[in-house]
């Protein structure tokens, strides 16, 4: 009885589209070390985790960048000092009960957290919830493509025109 962007909306979980490797750093963290994964991994929010790595809060970029080019913070702030609290998904939910929660402006992705114990498992993308529902609904596969990981997770990747993607076998020599 649904229509197609209902149906999409209902029968696509978080597990299939979340990105599993979330940038993280644990709650002791100096603010050195948090510049440090900021350089390195060139993302927007840094997740912060405890011992058990359990989702503490995020830190994101926007909040910090007026403090980057002050030196006399290294050892002195750390990560628990700086992590907010943000919404969470768990990867069993579609997404139509996290589309709502995109609707602050602030957010573009959200981590998911698994069910029984709150360990961060990974992050599902504005984009990639976009880029799903645009597939499904509108069948505009000839611009994207979906990628399926072993353990399941999905990641649509925007194909240029003129562009293509082929599976090629992999010589024996290079595995």
């Amino acid at each position: 009885p649904e229509g197609i962007e209902e149906t999409a909306l209902t029968t696509t979980r978080v597990q299939d589209i979340m990105r599993e490797k979330a940038a993280w750093i644990r709650l002791s963290a100096t603010f050195d070390m948090i510049v440090a994964l900021v350089q390195k991994t060139r993302r927007d929010a840094i997740y912060v985790v405890d011992d058990d790595l359990r989702l503490a809060g995020v830190i994101r970029l926007h909040d910090i960048k007026a403090y980057l080019a002050e030196p006399d913070l290294g050892a002195a702030v750390l990560a628990t000092d700086l992590a907010i609290v943000v919404p969470h998904v768990l990867p069993g939910q579609t997404l139509a009960e996290v589309l709502s929660r995109f609707d602050d402006p602030e957010l573009d992705e959200l981590p998911v957290v698994h069910p029984m114990d709150g360990k961060l498992m990974g992050v599902v993308d504005r984009r990639d919830l976009l880029t799903a529902i645009s597939v499904e609904v509108l069948q505009s596969q000839q611009l994207r493509a979906k990628f399926v990981e072993h353990g399941g997770a999905q990641h649509y990747v925007e194909i240029q025109p003129g562009n293509a993607v082929s599976r090629i076998p992999v010589p024996g020599d290079m595995v």
